[in-house]
């Protein structure tokens, strides 16, 4: 009888100590990624009345730090592949922290764009890397919930960054820049980043067995030896690590479709959340509400961001992810339609807590479900690809936004953002994969992983 593989063993783990710290130190830093990702659209108001920043100027800003985004995120395809999942998350961290301090320092639009496009760089690179990197350490049967927990957990970022924007906009002078130098607080996380385990399943990619076993052995919490587990690692193949031919890969072998499904569905649910919260304040602000009052509403919608994240984990690992995600794609839109054409401000609070809160449950499942979707050598190119593609569409869409809002008003945008959400759902359901039933690690050649338990997909 041969023995299990190393990664049977980490599969079939129960929720361990070593797990609740990386899920603390994942969610921890995407508190600060998704505080720092709103941070330009908190301080956008306050540009526009004292700066004179234009919308047109608002939407280039933004589409720098997206278009940085899709580079960052491309970037840490192949250089997680090259120095591990650790290092690469250690150096995007690192990359964005900087970033947004050097925000807080500049005034002028050029000079903001450039720095938003250096923070957008770590951004993008650490999103990518860290779905990666949980979805390779963690055990079968809890893989959905750590992806679901530790987005929700970063979703606090964005009310409290909320509340900060608010609290400083309020305050004489120049108090708006501690906007940007509260979402360069990621950088303390370093010290706790060096303490993760490397992935097992890049180092088997790599070929380094014996570091494999030792990583297994800390992240289950009991020692394995060579003797008693197969230490098989991958297959060679043709395809590099995190090179060009691993990107072409993504579309050969069957995995074409699944990309393909993949990367609609990342740009036309991107372009539905960030089209709706990174503009409200800015529009809210245009439409006549005072920058204070637009700020207010923005803070109290963002509430929904944490629950609805959270509420993921109730699901994720119960029903199918694709059809959570298409269910999930038509609420946001029916709840967008309707906050456009709401006139009071309750009806306006109300309507935007429920577009954030089920868009929330939406990206969570996203987030969990893509790196699911493709084979270990694939698996950080194929995620990193669709966070670029996600991120790419926001290049585009704020100056569509922009122009939309121009020449036919308020209510149009919000119709335009629901139809992007409906269209994610149709790309969802038209090409998403199943992947219910089935091991991370199902499509390797080798080695052969048995499922410790359903992956609902």
């Amino acid at each position: 009888m041969s023995s299990p593989h190393v990664l049977s063993e980490l599969e079939a783990s129960p929720f361990r100590r070593t797990h609740r710290f990386i899920l603390i130190v994942i969610s921890a830093i995407f508190f600060f990624d998704l505080a720092d990702l709103n941070t330009f659209a908190y301080a956008a108001p306050v540009l526009k009345v004292g700066y004179h920043y234009t919308i047109g100027d608002i939407a280039g800003v933004t589409s720098a730090s997206f278009l940085a985004m899709a580079i960052g995120s491309i970037a840490a395809g192949w250089f997680a592949n090259l120095v591990g999942r650790r290092k690469g998350l250690i150096v995007s961290v690192a990359l964005f922290s900087v970033g947004s301090l050097a925000n807080a320092t500049v005034t002028q639009v050029w000079e903001m764009g450039l720095t938003r496009f250096l923070t957008g760089l770590g951004l993008g690179a650490m999103t990518a890397i860290a779905l990666t990197y949980v979805a390779e350490v963690a055990p079968a049967a809890s893989r959905g919930r750590m992806q679901s927990i530790s987005f929700a957990t970063g979703m606090v970022g964005i009310p409290v960054a909320a509340f900060v924007a608010r609290f400083l906009v309020g305050l004489p002078g120049e108090s708006w820049r501690g906007i940007f130098v509260f979402g360069a607080l990621g950088i303390l996380l370093i010290p706790f980043l060096m303490r993760l385990p490397e992935s097992p399943r890049w180092l088997l990619l790599r070929g380094q067995t014996e570091r494999a076993l030792e990583s297994t052995s800390s992240i289950i919490g009991r020692e394995l030896s060579a003797g008693h587990v197969s230490l098989e690692p991958f297959h060679a193949s043709s395809v590099g690590n995190g090179s060009l031919a691993t990107y072409v890969s993504l579309f050969r072998n069957g995995l074409a479709r699944r990309t393909i499904g993949l990367l609609l569905a990342w740009v036309l649910l991107f372009a539905g959340f960030y089209g709706f919260s990174s503009w409200v304040p800015t529009l809210l602000s245009s439409n006549g509400h005072s920058v204070t009052k637009s700020l207010l509403f923005t803070s109290i919608m963002s509430i929904g961001s944490f629950p609805g994240a959270l509420f993921s984990a109730v699901l994720i690992d119960r029903f199918s992810r694709r059809k959570l995600l298409g269910i999930f794609c038509l609420l946001v839109a029916c709840c967008g339609v309707f906050y456009g054409l709401a006139r009071n401000d309750v009806s306006i609070m109300l309507l935007g807590l429920a577009v954030t809160f089920f868009s929330q449950t939406t990206m969570a499942i996203l987030f969990a479900y893509t790196p699911e979707q493709f084979p270990t050598r694939q698996r950080m190119a194929g995620t990193a690809l669709s966070n670029a593609f996600g991120r790419l569409s926001n290049v585009a869409f704020p100056l569509i936004v922009a122009m939309v809002f121009g020449a036919a008003g308020y209510v149009p945008v919000f119709f335009m953002v629901s139809a992007a959400w409906v269209a994610g759902a149709i790309a969802v359901f038209a090409f998403g994969a199943s992947r219910t039933g089935k091991s991370i690690d199902a499509e390797q050649a080798a080695p052969t992983v048995s499922s410790a338990s359903p992956s609902h997909s």
